[in-house]
This record gives structure tokens, sequence and C-alpha cells, in this order.
């Protein structure tokens, strides 16, 4: 710096308008599950929490259990490993599982998370789903199904 510079301490502060508006409350979402969500990917339940997974009990013949065992904190390795032990199971089997543990997207939030028929809520004249990030309900008829190829 030269000599005499004066350092400009003034600075005018930019927020942004959102931040003011009131349409900027709605696009503010709260996740009130703390890093924790159940999905299934490719038919096996798995438990993320924060950036630790682990894979729920197996049920599924001719798959590596042990090979899954423990927590992981790396979702690439994991999911090379799930496939590798998925090309040693049942076909028959493994589509049997993929029907039966599927994915739900919520319309709320987006998110998704795994659909279990005990999470199915009586109310009125069907039943209704409640996300356990935002809480919004759903209607079982209205379910929107997200795939279950990818890592959530």
């Amino acid at each position: 710096m030269r000599k005499g510079y004066q350092i400009n301490t003034h600075y005018k502060g930019t927020r942004k308008r959102r931040y003011y508006a009131e349409e900027g409350d709605e696009a503010k979402r709260y996740n009130t599950q703390d890093g924790a969500v159940t999905f299934a990917y490719k038919g096996l339940v798995i438990d993320k929490r924060n950036s630790f997974y682990k894979v729920r009990d197996i049920k599924l013949e001719g798959f590596p259990v042990a090979s899954v065992a423990g927590v992981f904190n790396d979702s690439a390795y994991l999911c090379s490993v799930i496939e590798s032990g998925l090309s040693l199971a049942s076909p028959s089997k493994l589509e049997r599982l993929r029907k039966r543990n599927r994915n739900v997207r919520c319309k709320g939030c987006g998110s998704a998370f795994l659909f279990r028929k005990d999470n199915l809520i009586d109310y009125l004249e069907g039943k209704i789903i409640q996300c356990p990030c935002c809480y919004h309900e759903e209607w079982q008829d209205r379910l929107e199904w997200a795939t279950d190829e990818n890592f959530y």
C-alpha cells in the first residue's frame, strides 16, 4: 500500500430482496429430521444419518451380507459394494424386494423417503401419509413415487 492510503471501512450492505419479501418465507424449508432419512436403494433399505450410511437387515438370497455390515461414510463405495452384491443375488427375489421397498417423493419439500404401510393414517374415507421431514400430508392414491436407482 502506498503511504497515506485510507482503507474504506464503511461498506454499503446489500441484502437480497427475498429476505424482506413475504414470498421468501415460503421458500425456506425446514428439515425436522436432523439429517436422518430412510430410503430404498435397489430394494435394500438404507438409513442415512448426517453423512453415515447403514444398510438394514438384508433378506435376499445370495447377497453377501458381510460385505455391507457396519457403517459407511462414502456413498460411492457403498453403492459399488451393493452393486457387486446384487449381481450375485437371485433376480426373481430381487424383483419382489424392489416392489416391496419403494420410495415416495414429498410434494411439499421434495425429499424422498421409504414408503411403509404402517405409516399410513386412516383419515375420513381414505388413508394419508405424512412426510417425516416437513410433515406435509398426502393422500395414498396421489403419492408421487421416487426412483430407487440413486442415493438420497
